[in-house]
């Protein structure tokens, strides 16, 4: 930008790169200065623009940060085992002082890798059950816990398709999986109940 500013005042037709290096050395606090108060005064704009990139850019972006990990996955390894091992102490504190947060992130992220949910499909899985499993209507637990019980809302999905049906607790989640969505074996479950009953 400023350079260009420069040629059309000097009216330079060549770029000679020995007089831009010059410039660029003699204006170098100038032009810092100058980039400096142009991000805080347009710091919003900026901000938008960027994020409207990287939503339009997306998969370009993820495929250049992916090819960049593959170029240097050597160099970035050792970089990241020296980082965890100078900032020990400082890492287990940010983990123990956010637990929740990044277990939370945890939880999305492996329900968009596993079943391909957004957080906004799961919503409506949610809205849609109310909050109660769909198989025997219990109030399910939709938060992350410290540990797993049988309350915990489950994602069940049909093991031969992969498609996802719907949220059962722990224990109806279970009961499927155990009898292997067969559903003889389940109607049968029910006539043996119903058998001894009395």
């Amino acid at each position: 930008m400023w350079i260009f500013n420069y040629i059309r005042k000097k009216n330079v037709m060549w770029l000679d790169k020995n007089k831009i290096k010059e410039y660029r050395e003699s204006h170098r606090d100038k032009h810092k200065e100058y980039m400096k108060e142009y991000n805080n005064t347009n710091r919003k704009r900026l901000l938008e623009d960027k994020k409207d990139y990287h939503i339009e850019n997306r998969e370009k972006i993820l495929e250049n940060h992916r090819s960049y990990y593959q170029r240097n996955k050597e160099i970035l390894s050792i970089k990241q085992k020296e980082y965890r091992i100078k900032n020990r102490d400082k890492i287990k504190k940010y983990y123990e002082d956010n637990k929740i947060i990044l277990k939370d992130r945890r939880v999305i992220s492996d329900r968009k890798k596993k079943y391909g949910l957004s957080e906004d499909d799961y919503g409506k899985m949610v809205a849609r059950c109310g909050g109660k499993c769909e198989i025997c209507g219990k109030k399910m637990i939709l938060r992350v816990g410290e540990k797993h019980t049988k309350d915990d809302a489950c994602i069940d999905h049909n093991h031969a398709t992969e498609k996802v049906r719907g949220l059962v607790c722990s224990a109806c989640n279970s009961l499927l999986g155990f009898s292997y969505d067969n559903k003889e074996t389940l109607k049968n479950a029910i006539i043996y109940l119903e058998k001894y009953e009395n």
